[in-house]
């Protein structure tokens, strides 16, 4: 099976990309074909070098219902190979979500299952509805979610991980956000409101800090670069200071004005 427009691409001023999972007519599932749209997207977006936000929410009444299961039962029935291409394609589009190098920001409405629940785990910040649901579920249908579990672990930890990924048990907005899978609940028609909110959090700071910042943390979970060790921590914290958007920044705080790069026009 394939939909023309698995995902919803929409740009908006000052840098802030929208993506819509589109397939409300089954929960958002996902499939091949929004995998490759995904990675596509995450690839020119970070080779661009032009975005400031990414916002990713679902059309319909749901977020990311984990893996379209009609079209993982025709992935099982072709061979070796192409079962394992597929593998590396979720678990690529995850890491590339989780690396992005711009922030990331989920709006979780409904069910919220098995890679959904990666893609919370991958984005920066999370805002969920109190309606919201969550599993990782994979185990209930003799998938291992393999792809998400270095992202789980990094957010809700190894003893979460392990009750929740293993029993494939639901659970609700509270307990996400009490495990830390969420920052925050709010109520199904404040999503979009906070999540601008949001957004502008974002916008208010200098893109180049947050950049290096984000990198920074992503290096000491993950590895690799930036380094973290001692020297390496003050050289990035000093060229930070060195730069144009350092100086703008202190010289907008003196003056009592938002700094270039920032601006309040609503969405």
């Amino acid at each position: 099976m394939t939909d023309n427009n698995p995902i919803i691409v929409e740009e908006e001023r000052g840098g802030v990309v929208r993506v819509k999972f589109n397939r409300p007519h089954k929960g958002n599932a996902y499939t091949g074909d929004m995998l490759v749209q995904m990675e596509r997207l995450l690839d020119t977006l970070s080779a661009q070098g032009r975005t400031r936000l990414l916002v990713v929410t679902g059309n319909g009444r749901h977020f990311q219902a984990g893996a379209d299961l009609d079209w993982v039962d025709e992935v099982s029935r072709g061979t070796p190979e192409s079962i394992l291409q597929v593998s590396l394609t979720t678990t690529t589009v995850l890491h590339k979500l989780n690396l992005a190098p711009f922030p990331t920001v989920a709006l979780i409405n409904g069910a919220c299952f098995g890679g959904g629940v990666g893609i919370a785990a991958c984005c920066d910040t999370a805002i969920a509805s109190s309606t919201a649901s969550f599993a990782i579920s994979e185990v209930l249908h003799g998938q291992a979610p393999l792809p998400i579990v270095p992202q789980l672990n990094s957010v809700i930890g190894h003893r979460n991980s392990r009750r929740y990924a293993l029993t494939g048990e639901r659970f609700d907005a509270n307990t996400a956000k009490e495990i830390g899978l969420v920052h925050e609940i709010v109520a199904p028609d404040r999503l979009e409101d906070r999540g601008n909110e949001i957004i502008h959090a974002y916008l208010r700071a200098s893109p180049s800090a947050i950049a290096r910042t984000k990198a920074s943390f992503l290096a000491c979970e993950y590895g690799g670069e930036p380094a973290t060790d001692v020297a390496s921590l003050a050289q990035g914290a000093a060229a930070q200071r060195l730069s144009s958007e350092s100086a703008e920044g202190l010289r907008a705080f003196t003056e009592k004005r938002a700094p270039a790069w920032y601006s309040a026009q609503p969405l």
